[in-house]
């Protein structure tokens, strides 16, 4: 069969990370080809370079016969590459029809043809036998709706090869089979696909051949037919943990903090588990595994439905987050910019928006007070900074990480929940964090730590619960707490 895509040698580097090392890799007309590995393993990066997001350093990509090194994703669109990225990047206020041709507008002289541009787009939809129509306005669609859109958008661009990012993370079990029968039928007109996936099932039921990367090199290249599902595992695993994180505790735990029974909500069902005093409780799984849903009801944040929730002993119910603030339980969001600080304002604002009444005057803010609540937390959390009045969207990633956490500190939180803490941030950072939170379990703080990278639950956890598709799978401990074990309950399979 004709490669569509060679890839050879190709290595990257962001500063002195070395993020790909002489990567091989083909992709063939007709075929669906996995792309595997742990995160960070340069999956992404590696795409990424080949469709013209990054530069690569070295190494030759070779594309529909011809030398490419595109210069930006326009370029590689035009020259029938098509990524659909995890986070989808189609213009919400717009009709799928809008979204569809915004790169080859149809005109009736200087005027926009929209007749002639829905009509070209319904005649892509029909190939996707979509509930949804081509005046449909994006940001009405489902995720899964949106996916096919962002295919047929590629097709509009006669695309040869489409890269989908972990398309299945966000939707349903119908969802995704639905999208895969798609796939299947373009696969088998002659275009190519690379799925990057971290679900085994997904890569053994739908894809031709598998590759695995591990830290940026290239393990195995192999026939989905020709290798069971336990080696592809064991190819993503090995590495070995290193000195970034502190040293787990030497107990079983001490009190209970925070009991869940039978919690069921909005992505997630019947969760049952136990946070205990002087260890940290990992929550592992895909992204989309309903992780983070449970701890947002637990904490007001909506999608409770049923189930019941005991702080040391004492049965609660938080109705919104305030009153989840008011018991002390503080929930640290993934997304920091979002919903972590307020970029605009300085640090030491930041660091006191939590405990507003603490500092209150007659109405008016006590600025010494508020200045000495941020001095300690700066202090504290090791922020780098000029001082007190820098504004916080001035600070890098794991700087305005350190003040997330120091504002939640203010409020001196029973239980913490950091939810992807480490994200996006350097390792040094990421290596204050961790020894930081192992502070704070030790002070007798219950820690819950949510993280997709398995390194860090597996360094940092003292139980880890995993979730897959929102049920809870299993939980491990101790010597228990390994990648394979944890990549396969993430995967749904059961522990061999």
């Amino acid at each position: 069969m004709e490669n569509i895509l060679e890839i050879k040698g190709v290595s990257k580097s962001f500063g002195s990370n070395r993020v790909l090392d002489k990567v091989d890799m083909t992709v063939r007309k007709g075929e669906v080809h996995g792309l595997c590995g742990e995160n960070g393993a340069g999956k992404s990066t590696l795409m990424n370079v080949v469709a013209g997001i990054h530069k690569r350093d070295e190494g030759t990509i070779i594309f529909d016969g011809k030398e490419i090194n595109f210069s930006s994703p326009r370029e590689a669109v035009f020259n029938g590459i098509a990524f659909v990225h995890q986070e989808l990047a189609l213009c919400q206020h717009l009709t799928v029809g809008e979204n569809m041709w915004m790169w080859n507008i149809p005109r009736k002289g200087d005027m926009i043809d929209k007749r002639e541009m829905y009509r070209k787009t319904d005649e892509v939809l029909a190939r996707f036998n979509t509930e949804f129509n081509a005046r449909s306005r994006v940001g009405s669609l489902s995720v899964a709706q949106q996916q096919i859109a962002e295919i047929a958008k590629a097709l509009s661009m006669n695309a040869k090869m489409i890269i989908l990012d972990e398309p299945s993370s966000s939707i349903t079990d119908s969802e995704s089979e639905n999208l895969f029968r798609i796939v299947r039928e373009l696969r088998d007109q002659g275009i190519g696909f690379v799925l990057i996936s971290h679900r085994m099932n997904e890569v053994f039921a739908y894809c031709d051949r598998v590759t695995v990367l591990r830290d940026g090199n290239m393990v195995m290249t192999e026939n989905v037919s020709d290798v069971e599902e336990n080696v592809v595992i064991n190819s993503m695993v090995g590495r070995e943990l290193t000195d970034f994180f502190p040293p787990k505790a030497t107990t079983e735990g001490g009190e209970e903090l925070l009991r869940v029974e039978n919690y069921t909500g909005k992505g997630f069902e019947n969760i049952n588990f136990t946070l205990k005093k002087g260890q940290i409780l990992g929550f592992s799984g895909l992204i989309g595994a309903g992780r983070s849903e449970v701890m947002r009801a637990l904490c007001g944040l909506g999608g409770y439905k049923s189930g019941d929730l005991y702080l040391k002993g004492e049965k609660i119910f938080n109705h919104n987050y305030g009153e989840a603030i008011a018991r002390k339980i503080c929930y640290v969001s993934e997304d920091r910019k979002k919903n972590g600080v307020f970029k605009t304002m300085t640090i030491q604002r930041n660091m006191v928006v939590a405990i507003l009444d603490k500092i209150k005057k007659g109405g008016l803010l006590n600025k010494g007070l508020e200045q000495k609540y941020a001095l300690e937390q700066i202090e504290a959390m090791k922020v780098k900074c000029t001082g007190p009045k820098q504004k916080v969207g001035s600070l890098s990633g794991g700087n305005q990480q350190k003040v997330v956490i120091g504002k939640w500190m203010n409020s001196e939180p029973q239980i913490i929940i950091f939810d992807e803490p480490t994200k996006g941030i350097d390792v040094g950072a990421k290596s204050q964090i961790h020894f930081m939170m192992r502070e704070l379990c030790d002070q007798g703080i219950g820690v819950i730590l949510i993280s997709s990278e398995m390194p860090e639950v597996i360094g940092m956890s003292d139980e880890v619960i995993v979730m897959h598709e929102g049920h809870q799978t299993g939980s491990v401990s101790g010597k228990d707490i390994t990648e394979s074990n944890l990549i396969m309950l993430s995967s749904g399979k059961e522990i061999a």
